[in-house]
């Protein structure tokens, strides 16, 4: 009895580690088959080709390894947590141009330094209001001269939002709109036609998404044959992750033509941006940096 009641127990007890063992085998192929089920193919992608490029690009400054889904955004609490973890882990940041790689650089910041502190303070400022409820938190582990790093990726539902490292290249696109055309419900003092040109540069994360824009839109009003009887500029400018300035005025208002002056200048978290009023210019300073200073106009016909 007592040699067939160990028997008994010795087999249940093998019996629980192999059922114990074969949990543990699914769970650990669950996640190596699939470990980001959570996140849209757009993300995924954004991830894909980001690691790609990144390692290509700047490998020798620090290494993608790898990312994995981690949580999702679901109430308050959760929104302060994720906000909390990009803050805490902004101990390395990178800032540079896209299309300049030579100026790309990776910096790991000094635990408790001024610059840490007021990289945290930048990084809650600009990203407080981009994670929303149902937004994606991803990890993504980095090596740098064999030491690990991981920061904190949210994605929402058309793509990547922010990133401590790849938020900080930044890249900007020239984009110029024209459209002219009647609009006979805002006519300015009676003119028959309206007509605006937007000269505009959109800005771009390192993973492709729009992060920001700058620019100004010059507008004449005019008759059939007339010359240009009024005018006006407006200037705009965001960015996320950044800082940027945009600042215009008309140089010639009425006439055969209107000419409007420009001043635009972006730069990355740790940089500064700054106009000087009475040269009417822009600055900006740092390791990533774009500045437009310049004049364009617009014709009747």
């Amino acid at each position: 009895m007592k040699i067939l009641k160990l028997k008994s127990i010795f087999f249940s007890l093998m019996a629980i580690v192999m059922v114990t063992v074969f949990l543990t085998s699914c769970e650990k192929d669950y996640v190596k088959v699939n470990p980001n089920e959570n996140i849209n193919e757009i993300t995924l992608q954004q991830l894909k080709t980001s690691k790609q490029l990144w390692n290509e690009k700047f490998s020798d400054k620090i290494t993608l390894l790898n990312y994995k889904y981690v949580g999702t955004v679901e109430n308050e609490q959760d929104m302060q947590e994720a906000l909390n973890k990009i803050a805490d882990e902004a101990k390395i940041v990178a800032s540079g141009d896209l299309d300049q790689p030579e100026s790309v650089k990776v910096e790991v910041l000094r635990e408790n330094s001024a610059k840490a502190a007021i990289t945290k303070d930048n990084l809650r400022n600009y990203i407080k209001d981009g994670i929303e409820i149902s937004n994606k938190v991803i990890a993504l582990n980095w090596d740098k001269n064999g030491e690990q790093f991981t920061t904190y990726c949210i994605a929402n539902k058309e793509g990547i939002v922010w990133d401590n490292i790849l938020g900080g290249v930044l890249a900007v696109a020239p984009e110029i709109e024209e459209e002219s055309g009647i609009d006979s419900n805002s006519n300015k003092n009676g003119a028959g036609w309206k007509k605006w040109q937007r000269r505009g540069w959109k800005i771009k994360a390192f993973w492709g998404s729009t992060i920001g824009k700058l620019g100004c839109t010059l507008t004449i009003y005019y008759n059939t044959g007339g010359p240009v009887t009024n005018s006006d500029v407006e200037d705009y400018a965001w960015i996320s992750g950044g800082k940027g300035v945009s600042e215009s005025k008309l140089l010639v208002k009425t006439g055969s033509f209107a000419k409007a002056q420009y001043a635009l200048a972006v730069a990355g978290i740790t940089g500064k941006v700054n106009f000087d009023k009475g040269s009417f210019t822009a600055s900006a300073s740092g390791a990533y940096d774009e500045v437009r200073n310049g004049t364009f106009s617009l014709y009747p016909n």
